[in-house]
């Protein structure tokens, strides 16, 4: 599972699910039941950090694709 974020400022946030379509279902469970504990138990100062790590660094290597460069710079655009 992976989300992604584009453009400055928060918004909606999309879940990826790389699964089967066999599969679909329990996945589709299973990412509500872990943001359902999320949003009742919150998160630790380190899962936090490990979130905000993974975000940056992800970040980073997606700046080295063009695709997403793009897509950054057009979020950009709109803000005007």
């Amino acid at each position: 599972v992976w989300s992604l974020f584009i453009g400055m400022d928060a918004g909606g946030i999309c879940f990826y699910l790389g699964t089967s379509p066999e599969q679909l279902e329990e996945a589709g469970r299973r990412l509500e039941k872990t943001l359902e504990m999320i949003d009742e138990q919150g998160m630790t100062e380190e899962e936090l950090e490990r979130t905000r790590a993974a975000a940056l660094s992800s970040r980073l290597l997606a700046m080295q694709s063009n695709g997403t460069l793009c897509q950054m710079l057009d979020g950009i655009d709109k803000l005007d």
